[in-house]
């Protein structure tokens, strides 16, 4: 089965819920990025995806990649990422989240000590983008798109041939990464992390009170100024844009999803002012709240 990626996300950044089931830890979604972006979160589960249609900006980490489709990327375990589409037509991702056990078995198992604990361990290291140009890479992107399918069909038999393919890819990382013996960090990178999970953990929690700079800052207990270079270089962006970015996200969700007036949207979103949530709402999305509301709930009535 395939669901629509619609992740709730705890205070922390944290994604809440559980991918696939108990006996069964994989699941896939679509994005449809036409409608929402997906907001800055991390889990324990590797992630791995491939680019439908359309073209995306993917954050993983402090790093920024532009992706076209056809491409696609692989995200390690623990590590902070989002996705938002980057051009003006349809833009679609196929995404797969799975735990590591369904391929490494127990801790003590072969598979995982040899093939699954050294990814892991290696944090940041093991999440990069995958391109169709390197033949390996392109080896990637065909498993993780023949898993979609498959996961979408539930035609007999289907998890076994679902994990010999992770499995697979699991061989092909490990051929390719070269992965060190000594899974030293860069503790500049995840002292950051540590940090931007700190500030993310309060605005996600208190987007929809009026909060300031200073309040970010302290959040991790550090200055304004090392808050701004923390997101400047983690997210390209400054603290009070991503709180204005993330405001009007959740509103473009609660229009679509509820009958509210826009008004009332405006405030549970954070916007003490309509007029400025209006304006703030075109800057970004280059229509009106109304508008919005209007183009995207006649698209999903269509389909």
């Amino acid at each position: 089965m395939i669901y629509p990626c619609d992740a709730e996300i705890a205070p922390d950044g944290k994604e809440r819920g559980k991918h696939g089931t108990t006996g069964f830890p994989i699941a896939c979604y679509y994005d449809d990025l036409n409608l929402f972006d997906v907001p800055l979160h991390w889990h324990e589960e590797l992630e791995a995806a491939v680019i439908e249609m359309g073209e995306i900006s993917l954050t993983i980490g402090n790093e920024t990649y532009q992706l076209k489709e056809g491409d696609g990327f692989f995200v390690n375990s623990g590590i902070l990422h989002g996705v938002k589409s980057s051009c003006d037509g349809e833009c679609r991702l196929h995404s797969m989240v799975f735990h590591p056990r369904l391929v490494g078995g127990s801790d003590e198992s072969v598979f995982y000590q040899e093939y699954v604990n050294p990814l892991v361990k290696c944090g940041g290291n093991g999440c990069f983008v995958l391109s169709s140009a390197l033949p390996w890479q392109n080896e990637m992107l065909s498993s993780i798109e023949s898993i979609w399918q498959k996961c979408r069909e539930e035609k007999m038999h289907y998890e076994i041939k679902v994990r010999n393919l992770l499995s697979e890819m699991m061989v092909l990382l490990k051929e390719h990464l070269s992965l060190p013996d000594d899974y030293s960090r860069d503790s500049r990178s995840e002292r950051d992390g540590l940090r931007m999970k700190k500030m993310l953990d309060f605005i996600h929690n208190t987007f929809d009170q009026n909060i300031r700079l200073e309040d970010i800052a302290k959040s991790a207990d550090i200055s304004e100024s090392e808050c701004l270079r923390c997101f400047r270089r983690l997210l390209s962006v400054s603290p009070v844009q991503y709180l204005k970015e993330y405001r009007v996200e959740y509103a473009k969700r609660m229009m679509l999803s509820s009958s509210a007036f826009i008004s009332d949207i405006a405030l549970q979103s954070g916007f003490q002012d309509i007029s400025y949530f209006t304006k703030t709402f075109k800057i970004l999305e280059g229509v009106t709240p109304k508008e919005y509301r209007r183009i995207h709930r006649d698209n999903i009535m269509e389909k």
